[in-house]
């Protein structure tokens, strides 16, 4: 058994790791939890998704996280200071993080209202279904009680006239 491998397999705890570690670990590494989350979710839902589409968004905000990856940091801007420091980046990969956590959320209340509104509608035509149905026997028993009526007063009309 290799300790390099098993060290390798098991990240460390995020308190004591580097800054620009937990970034890299959590938004740019392949098994890190973004990337994860991301694939998990395309292998779930097709492309052109609300999910997807929110959480792409969420990523696309966050353009700083992306410049961690294998240990680089941002270049100094004119004043001679980091864009974005190791210690801010991780602030901003917990607020990144918290925001995908809010889309799914978000997504997930959407899902439950659209399939509420889906099942009151059905629950609607089926009713309206039902009346219709039950207007139509209606219509079709005032119909049978009418020819009944008629056929009644001819027979009479007939008894009447045989009776002359």
């Amino acid at each position: 058994i290799n300790p390099k491998m098993l060290r390798s397999l098991a990240p460390r705890p995020l308190k004591i790791m580097d800054d620009v570690d937990v970034v890299n670990w959590l938004w740019n590494d392949p098994r890190g939890v973004a990337p994860q989350l991301f694939a998990k979710v395309r292998g779930v839902f097709p492309a052109k998704s609300l999910l997807l589409s929110l959480l792409d968004n969420t990523k696309s905000t966050f353009p700083v996280l992306a410049a961690f990856s294998n240990g680089y940091i941002p270049r100094l801007d004119r004043r001679g200071k980091h864009s974005c420091s190791a210690a801010d980046a991780r602030r901003i990969v917990k607020e990144a993080l918290l925001m995908l956590r809010s889309n799914i959320v978000d997504f997930i209340k959407f899902a439950e209202e659209a399939y509420a509104e889906v099942n009151n509608e059905k629950k609607r035509e089926q009713a309206r279904v039902r009346k219709e149905k039950k207007v139509k026997e209606d219509q079709g028993k005032v119909q049978k009680q009418k020819e009944a009526q008629e056929r009644h007063v001819s027979l009479s009309s007939l008894a009447d006239a045989v009776e002359l």
